[in-house]
């Protein structure tokens, strides 16, 4: 039977019988050596324990607030201005933009036979614009619509996140728009709500960046945005590092919170692992850092919407008996099929990165995106 494998599908392809047994043989080979290699994962001693009390230990929790639009920062000088532009010049650039003139065809009922009347009626009005004939000028837009009795619209200038038609919402119209050019300035017939539409390119404004003299009010308020947030960061910054020191040291956290002007914020008693809503701002934000926090430490300075913010975690209480029960055995069987997959997969990109492989880089890459 292997003879016959081999005759009728390996040989066509230039795959010699022992080099199929060669293959078959180093793939067994290779996955003896993996399952190997993953059996010797371990769990390090409390690791399941210690992840199962992050995520499922009732934490008691406060926290604190920088309010980045209270921060005054100082005036930008006019290098500062200039820089800021340079570096951030496509901010400030003006989008491309349309102006199309747009002529509608409406059903004239619902049914399909309606609807396949009036894409035959555009289809005949568009033609007049496509594969024309050698010598022939392509018609006029508006005269065209103006003999087949149909009134002209125009809308513009518009930029490509925009929906400039009336009643449509379909981004694949103002991307139409935006394949217009001056050689092919009339598009073909496009699915509207009400029937269909065809589109005229009226003007083309290219994108073009704007010098600072053009945009320099835009240019300074986002120059100061970006400096209180910064200020903002730096005063969140120092505060969690002398906070977290001092509370090593014996320190309170209500006094140092005190002296920094800060008022801490107490958060209902909550587990990170619980799927229900928490009712309190940036939850999901606050979540995750408990989770990767110790009691008694604060965590790194925050970025929401509005500033920035800082946790501390003031205790976490042992989860429940029934949740230990039934989860601490899941969470091991987790960490442990983490830990088997990161051998594996430092074993295969350890091999393949080896100089005698010679893999280009964008091999490597692949390799260790895949795994």
């Amino acid at each position: 039977m292997f003879q016959r494998f081999s005759a009728n599908f390996l040989s066509p392809q230039g795959f010699s019988g022992e080099r199929f047994n060669q293959a078959v043989l180093d793939q067994v080979r290779t996955n003896h050596l993996l399952e190997a290699l993953a059996s010797t994962a371990v769990l390090f001693p409390n690791q399941a324990e210690d992840r199962l009390q992050r995520l499922f230990g009732p934490a008691e929790v406060q926290v604190v607030r920088w309010d980045s639009s209270k921060v005054t920062p100082p005036e930008p000088k006019p290098q500062d201005l200039e820089s800021f532009h340079k570096a951030n010049e496509a901010v400030f650039a003006l989008p491309a933009r349309r102006t199309v003139d747009v002529i509608e065809f409406l059903n004239q009922g619902a049914t399909e036979e309606a609807r396949r009347k009036t894409g035959e009626a555009a289809f005949a009005f568009t033609s007049q614009f496509f594969n024309l004939p050698e010598g022939k000028n392509r018609a006029d837009f508006s005269t065209a619509a103006g003999q087949a009795k149909l009134a002209v619209r125009t809308y513009g200038p518009f930029t490509p996140s925009e929906s400039p038609f009336p009643g449509e919402s379909d981004p694949k119209l103002t991307a139409a728009a935006f394949a217009l050019t001056p050689e092919d300035p009339v598009s073909d017939y496009l699915p509207s709500k009400n029937g269909y539409l065809v589109l005229h390119l009226r003007e083309a404004q290219p994108a073009r960046n704007r010098p600072l003299s053009e945009v320099t009010p835009e240019v300074r308020a986002r120059w100061l945005e970006q400096a209180r947030i910064q200020m903002a960061a730096q005063q969140a910054q120092s505060f969690t590092q002398a906070a977290n020191t001092a509370l090593a040291s014996g320190q309170k956290w209500e006094d140092l919170s005190k002296v920094a002007s800060l008022v801490p914020i107490k958060l209902p008693v909550f587990s990170p692992a619980d799927d229900k809503p928490l009712p309190f701002k940036d939850a999901d934000r606050i979540r995750q850092a408990v989770s990767q926090m110790e009691p008694g430490r604060v965590s790194n300075p925050i970025q929401v919407e509005d500033g920035l913010l800082a946790v501390y975690l003031v205790k976490r209480d042992p989860a429940s008996a029934e949740t230990t029960a039934s989860t601490l055995p899941k969470i091991s069987a987790q960490i442990l099929n983490q830990r088997r997959s990161e051998l594996i997969r430092d074993w295969i990109t350890g091999r393949a990165s080896l100089p005698e492989n010679k893999l280009p880089s964008q091999v490597l890459m692949q390799i260790r995106g895949s795994l």
